[in-house]
């Protein structure tokens, strides 16, 4: 704005200097040409009538500046002031002279060949008939513009100068006030009352931009709060794959734990082509593995005028739904086989018994066979539909106060037998502890760990079950002297079907879901489970009410 006036100023003063140059050149050439004419007709006055009384020699002994020259009535030139009369020609056609002789008195005017000077003729009739014809040579206003330019040229460089220094503080103090402006205030004090009704509307839109950015960070910190609370991730990219916006579900579950705070392009690495895929338009759902977690990508992209302009990349954390898919198979599996091991050797027997290649004395032994296996599959359909109810929360409602110490001993009675078929010690130790339970169900998860205590157990060996309270929690521990369990099985143990050592196992027997039981028992009690075990020294595991 400074340039733009200091600028116009620059040219109005320009423009201005040359509209009083040519109004001075325009007023004052015609005054002086009048001034002439006057001039010409009084020294045309007293010439004539010189000339009246003198004649000729009048004219010779005048000694005048302008040109005079007398012609007599036929034309021909009589006295010259300035070239030989003898050497001019006829003037009667000339239109000076002509209205001399016509009217008595005659004017006119002409130019050089470079119309840079011009003559002015004025010619009166003599008494005697002749005329006299004064002349004068004056400059042309182009020929004055011309003289003129320099010196002009000067004026000018001046006036430009001084006016730019001028139209620049001039320029300075006009604009200051508008520099100056707080639009953002409510209220505006300026030295140019033309700029009020803007400054009134800038200020009822201040005031409304105010309350939409208000609005929008509202809504945006609403939406920040709502998507930092997810436990998805959430990522928008642009066109180009840049970063737009992400929450604090995508850090969790993209960043490693040492760089958690920090979130980059870097991260995408693992699913680059569902980026490449989802902003060339095509929907698309990866799965990928990241330090152990199992991530679900929903990739969609974003259409603006059926051109994809970015995209919304949606990040579940899947693995316990995965591990249970892995499980169910691994169950599947596992009861398959559980199953068919049992059906096949019931099959084998009957199918010979059937057809008589069974020896009398054999019978007896073949028959123990099936009623084993048989009651093996009782038994293991049994502990599946345990988990079954247990996994769909299917367990009675009804909780009561049960003694922990009254159960052991009820374990200790019945697994009694058992035990001394492998010389193993029995026993029960602690006070009595009561906890709001499911009876059933607690007395199914000590049992099964009693039973496995022995089962897993060295000859001559013990199994030791313990009650005791402590604060507010209450402590059941189960303590073998057996074979214990290596140190990177004990995370696994208590998956369905797991067993260390699977061809001991098999000869052991049992279901292979007892700790599975025992797991989802804790689970319903809201109790938890500690586990200790020492390779050939022994294991204990601890269920702890609270």
């Amino acid at each position: 704005m400074k340039k733009k006036i200091h600028n116009a100023i620059l040219i109005a003063a320009a423009v201005i200097f040359a509209c009083c140059i040519l109004i001075v050149l325009g007023v004052s050439y015609p005054y002086f040409n009048a001034e002439l004419k006057t001039e010409l007709m009084r020294e045309a006055d007293y010439l004539c009538a010189g000339t009246e009384m003198g004649g000729k020699e009048y004219l010779e002994r005048f000694q005048e500046e302008r040109r005079i020259t007398l012609i007599s009535p036929d034309g021909s030139v009589i006295y010259d002031t300035v070239d030989d009369t003898h050497e001019l020609e006829n003037h009667i056609d000339r239109e000076e002279v002509k209205e001399a002789f016509e009217s008595g008195e005659g004017e006119s005017i002409r130019y050089s060949s470079t119309l840079l000077e011009k003559t002015y003729y004025y010619a009166r009739r003599l008494t005697n008939g002749s005329v006299l014809r004064v002349s004068a040579n004056r400059i042309t206003l182009g020929a004055v513009f011309l003289r003129m330019l320099l010196p002009l040229a000067a004026a000018l460089l001046v006036v430009v100068s001084v006016t730019a220094l001028l139209s620049s503080s001039l320029a300075r103090k006009i604009v200051k006030p508008l520099n100056d402006l707080d639009l953002s205030s409510t209220t505006h004090s300026v030295n140019y009352p033309e700029l009020s009704p803007l400054l009134r509307k800038i200020s009822r839109q201040n005031a409304l931009i105010d309350l939409q950015m208000e609005d929008l960070k509202k809504r945006k910190e609403e939406f920040l709060t709502l998507t930092n609370n997810m436990p998805e991730g959430f990522i928008l990219i642009d066109s180009k794959g840049e970063i737009l916006s992400y929450n604090k579900g995508a850090v969790k579950l993209l960043s490693s734990e040492s760089s958690e705070r920090s979130f980059s392009a870097d991260c995408f690495a693992p699913f680059l082509d569902a980026i490449q895929k989802v902003l060339s338009g095509e929907r698309c759902r990866p799965l990928i593995e990241r330090e152990g977690k199992t991530l679900q990508i929903y990739a969609n992209p974003v259409y603006v005028e059926d051109k994809v302009s970015g995209a919304v990349l949606f990040i579940m954390d899947v693995t316990e739904r995965e591990q249970r898919e892995a499980m169910r198979r691994e169950f599947t599996s596992n009861v398959s086989h559980e199953l068919k091991t049992p059906l096949t050797s019931i099959y084998g027997i009957s199918d010979m018994m059937q057809n008589g290649i069974v020896r009398p004395e054999d019978v007896q032994g073949f028959a123990r066979n099936i009623k084993e296996e048989s009651g093996r599959l009782i038994e293991l359909v049994n502990d599946i539909i345990k988990l079954s109810r247990l996994d769909e929360g299917i367990t009675t409602p009804e909780r009561i106060p049960t003694d922990l110490l009254s159960v052991c001993n009820e374990i200790r009675e019945r697994l009694l037998l058992i035990a001394k078929e492998k010389n193993i010690e029995i026993s029960v130790a602690g006070e009595s502890a009561l906890v709001n339970g499911i009876p059933t169900l607690i007395w199914e998860m000590i049992y099964n760990l009693c039973d496995n205590a022995i089962k897993y157990n060295k000859e001559n060996g013990s199994v030791t079950m313990t009650v005791r309270s402590e604060r507010d929690k209450t402590y059941v521990t189960v303590a073998d002297t057996g074979i214990g369990i290596p140190k990177e099985h004990l995370d696994r143990v208590f998956e369905r079907f797991y067993r260390v050592d699977k061809s001991h196992s098999r000869s052991i027997g049992g279901t292979g879901l007892g700790l599975s039981i025992v797991k989802h028992g804790a689970a319903v009690h809201n109790a938890k489970i500690k586990m200790e075990s020492r390779e050939g020294v022994g294991t204990s595991v601890t269920i702890i009410f609270s």
